[in-house]
């Protein structure tokens, strides 16, 4: 983690622009500077993000609404299903590069994992008047027993 100090008043002062992202603690004059490590998203987050996929590209076949329609890319003239993976990719990953910068799920962190469902729920919902929530753990548990 880079720390940035500006010069204010003729004292260095900590230029903190994530306080979520940085711990400092005074004492005995000295600075101590902790770096809170942001935890990643989990495996079960993961499986939630690929499960929500999977029932939003149902969600969405299901309301007639196809690939084409929904992105208004024309491909050979056919109408193109969703599925898990054309979901994460035409619709997940955009809203998470437009919402956060990040190209790979992998770099998530848990807060992030929300953040993006949140928007791409309010996309489908608003846009499409498609609907899926995020699956629970207890969905998760199962979705792998079926």
């Amino acid at each position: 983690m880079e720390l940035v100090f500006k010069a204010i008043d003729g004292k260095l002062e900590p230029h903190i622009t994530n306080l979520e992202a940085f711990n400092a603690e005074f004492k005995d004059g000295d600075l101590v500077v902790c770096d809170v490590k942001k935890e990643t998203r989990t495996g079960a987050q993961n499986r939630a993000i690929h499960v929500f996929c999977n029932k939003l590209a149902k969600a969405l076949n299901e309301a007639g609404l196809s690939k084409l329609a929904v992105l208004e890319k024309f491909k050979n003239g056919a109408l193109v299903e969703w599925s898990m993976e054309s979901v994460k990719e035409d619709i997940w990953r955009q809203i998470q590069l437009a919402v956060i910068n990040k190209k790979s799920t992998t770099s998530l962190d848990t807060k992030e994992v929300s953040e993006i469902y949140e928007n791409v729920n309010r996309f489908t919902a608003t846009r499409l008047g498609v609907s899926v929530e995020f699956p629970s753990r207890e969905s998760l548990s199962y979705e792998s027993e079926r």
